[in-house]
């Protein structure tokens, strides 16, 4: 099993969806910053276009400021990614904190997110919360 957001984590969702959004147009970036996970905070990026989407790991120094960046603790992630939680719902209970453009005009035009976990690495996650 992969234990959710660690490095062998990241490596396997790259490597399972190798997508070119380069083709796709232009792209929706939306940072997800994760606090209080088991290696600490994790900070990486999920990019939309043409309904793909795909994780960027890590993310650089100098990358350019995402549309958007949420932030939440490591247990939201965890019900989130497992499924156990809507994201909507988060949002809701203040479990997530947003910054940044959520109108964007890329939004507006209907871009989707699809999930941007594959289903293989889906079902070797560990999404055991911390503690």
């Amino acid at each position: 099993m992969l234990v959710f957001l660690s490095e062998k984590w990241f490596e396997k969702v790259m490597e399972c969806a190798r997508v070119d959004l380069e083709l796709a147009g232009e792209t929706f970036v939306v940072e997800q910053i994760v606090e209080g996970t088991p290696d600490g905070t994790v900070r990486y990026r999920v990019q939309a276009a043409a309904g793909i989407s795909r994780v960027a790991w890590p993310v650089p120094a100098d990358a350019p400021d995402p549309d958007l960046t949420v932030t939440c603790q490591w247990d939201t992630a965890v019900e989130i990614a497992s499924g156990r939680l809507i994201a909507g719902q988060a949002l809701l209970d203040g479990k997530l904190r947003v910054r940044g453009n959520p109108s964007s005009n890329l939004l507006a035009d209907g871009t989707e997110f699809a999930d941007p976990l594959p289903a293989e690495v889906r079902r070797i996650t560990n999404f055991a919360p911390c503690g």
